[in-house]
């Protein structure tokens, strides 16, 4: 019998969230904030 590892859930989530948002995260913890100005980031400029 192994011993469990946490590592896996905050990777599962983070992987939740790219895919829901299209933006990837790098940082934990994944806060509402964060994710909002990461979504904002990746739109691009409006031209003109």
């Amino acid at each position: 019998v192994g011993e469990a590892s946490i590592a896996p859930p905050p990777a599962a989530v983070a992987a939740a969230v790219e895919n829901a948002t299209g933006t990837q995260l790098n940082v934990l913890p994944l806060r509402p904030d964060r994710i909002l100005n990461a979504m904002e980031d990746s739109i691009p400029a409006a031209a003109g």
